[in-house]
């Protein structure tokens, strides 16, 4: 920070800094899939749109879980993935088994006490000053998504309509269904980063002659590309799996007293 003083004075601050490298070694996400090349010589286009479209949905669905389950680069372990938001970057990275997850920690409702509380872990930064927080993620289930978190974040307006998804500070509520059931990812969502070598939906390529004999074309996606959290202050893990539903409070004040005959 600069420093203030008068007018005349010389300047008393310096500033000083240092780089943090993230290592984001490049791994590579790929599938394949075979297809009889009669049918594609018979003419059925969408088949071959059909084809890439399962290839593209295999990515993304690969992006997602490295994203939030990841667990690094473990080459004893032959493991190459990004690391998740749910993993502990303050342990040290196992051998053969990756970062371990991070501990849960138990919510059983979202009142403005209880969430402050658990933003108020996000605020610190890794140089100890504190960061500013204003839009958040939670990322869920599906399944708790409808069975607990909707019943947490819903209440009836006066005109019979229903405000869903209201939490005491700014949340995008995000659905995964690589979040394992009774949990929930609570985190900046910028504070993830993701590079990539490639471009996000990957590249397709196919080929005639892996399968010639077998009159098979082989067609195959991938994507080169890496992630991680910024620090290890970005995500918590909740365990959601007895999150109360909403209950509206009501206060009646000046109640006169009286009496029935």
């Amino acid at each position: 920070m600069a420093q203030w003083g008068p007018l005349t004075g010389k300047i008393e601050e310096e500033l000083s800094s240092r780089f943090a490298y993230l290592q984001l070694e490049q791994t590579k996400l790929s599938a394949w899939v075979p297809i009889s090349k009669p049918m594609l010589d018979l003419g059925p286009a969408w088949l071959d749109r059909y084809i890439r479209t399962i290839l593209a949905e295999a990515i993304a669905n690969g992006i997602e879980w490295g994203i939030i389950n990841g667990r690094g680069i473990a080459e004893a372990g032959n493991i190459y993935e990004p690391i998740g938001m749910v993993r502990d970057l303050s342990k040290p990275i196992g051998q053969e088994t990756g970062y371990a997850a991070k501990e849960p920690i138990v919510v059983t409702e979202f009142t403005p006490k209880a969430y402050g509380e658990l933003v108020a872990q996000l605020v610190e930064s890794p140089n100890g000053l504190f960061r500013p927080v204003t839009q958040l993620i939670l990322v869920v289930n599906p399944v708790d998504y409808f069975t607990k978190v909707m019943p947490a974040t819903i209440y009836q307006r006066p005109d019979g309509t229903w405000a869903r998804d209201i939490l005491p500070l700014p949340t995008d509520i995000v659905q995964s269904a690589w979040v394992e059931r009774g949990t929930a990812i609570l985190g900046l969502g910028r504070q993830y980063i993701m590079a990539l070598g490639t471009g996000r939906d990957g590249r397709i390529e196919y080929s005639d002659h892996y399968q010639f004999l077998e009159d098979l074309r082989v067609y195959l996606i991938k994507l080169y590309g890496n992630g991680r959290p910024k620090d290890n202050n970005s995500f918590l893990v909740l365990d959601i799996s007895d999150l109360e539903p909403t209950i509206p409070r009501v206060k009646v004040d000046n109640i006169s007293e009286f009496s029935v005959a």
